[in-house]
């Protein structure tokens, strides 16, 4: 028992010399090897790091005009849907027979102004138009003619200061510029 309470003996101190770099030549030595080192190794890191660089800037440059591309091929199917969309409705258009047509002159009549108009229409609706122009908008100085060149539901006016067509190929112009227009404002 009395052997573990007592202090070991180590014996006399040994001298040993002070590391290597705590000399102040082998420091220098040690910080220069440091800076060095970590040079290279932002060198190599750097050189490691380009074609990575590179592979992901053309992915996003890929990605960008691929986003781009589908967005304009989008952009095209909604004009064509819509086209399609209009013209089906052109096309059953003609079942609201004269009536339709009606509203749709005498909304042309009144954002002309008064003097002398000329309607055209086809031939088997002028007198149908002539006397249900006279009795909705109270206007005599509206001329019907016939133009056989219009299809069923078409007409045109003409003033002296202006003129209007009421055709589905202009029907279609103007819903297809719309919608460009629309898609113009969306872009970027």
């Amino acid at each position: 028992m009395t052997r573990i309470l007592r202090l070991p003996d180590y014996g006399a101190p040994v001298g040993i010399p002070a590391p290597a770099s705590w000399d102040p030549a082998s420091q220098a030595a040690y910080d220069r090897g440091f800076a060095d080192g970590r040079a290279s190794g932002h060198e190599s890191g750097r050189l490691d790091a380009e074609p990575v660089t590179r592979a992901i800037t053309h992915a996003i440059t890929t990605c960008a005009a691929e986003v781009t591309r589908a967005k304009n091929e989008i952009d095209t199917h909604i004009l064509q849907i819509a086209e399609m969309y209009v013209t089906t409705v052109l096309r059953h258009v003609p079942d609201a027979r004269t009536n339709g047509l009606l509203i749709r002159i005498a909304e042309a009549i009144d954002a002309v102004d008064t003097g002398p108009i000329v309607v055209s229409v086809r031939s088997d609706m002028v007198e149908r138009i002539s006397a249900m122009i006279g009795s909705a908008t109270g206007q005599t100085n509206v001329v019907v003619a016939a133009d056989d060149s219009l299809s069923f539901g078409e007409f045109r006016l003409r003033t002296e200061w202006a003129e209007a067509e009421g055709t589905w190929d202009r029907y279609l112009d103007a819903a297809r510029t719309a919608i460009e227009m629309y898609i113009a404002e969306q872009q970027p």
